[in-house]
């Protein structure tokens, strides 16, 4: 009773020992926070299984966003890139790349306004349907 387990797996393949538990550990943060879309799962653990008084840890999160310049990687993964591809020219393929999320790190000297934050949950009260929003910024 006074030791630790650890069951590794999607909650919902685990059958798990216990009806309630004191805390909930949990690492679902998808690349731009949501788009894995696993604190969907995670809200599910929360109301199922934490008992009163209970925490889900890591228990907040929040989104930011900034302005960012950078040129050179720009051309090198979007610009130029497409259009000499071994010889090919391939401009069809800019449209969807810019579509996707990509996890880069960014350089200091590239962030050209402040920050903001656009989004903030505190992941032990939070509902699933706080996932989607749409929040008014201004980037200065």
């Amino acid at each position: 009773e006074d030791k630790v387990k650890l069951l590794k797996g999607k909650l919902e393949e685990l059958e798990l020992p216990h009806k309630k538990y004191d805390i909930i550990v949990s690492e679902w943060m998808g690349y731009f926070l949501l788009y894995e879309g696993m604190l969907d799962t995670v809200i599910a653990a929360r109301d199922k299984y934490l008992a009163p008084g209970g925490r889900v840890l890591p228990n907040r999160c929040t989104l930011d966003i900034c302005a960012i310049s950078d040129h050179e990687r720009y051309d090198s993964y979007v610009g130029r890139f497409w259009s000499d591809v071994y010889g090919y020219q391939m401009n069809c393929m800019r449209g969807p790349i810019l579509e996707e999320a990509s996890v880069e790190v960014i350089p200091g000297k590239c962030v050209v306004s402040n920050s903001v934050s656009v989004l903030d949950l505190d992941i032990n009260t939070c509902a699933i349907n706080d996932t989607q929003f749409s929040a008014k910024f201004q980037l200065n």
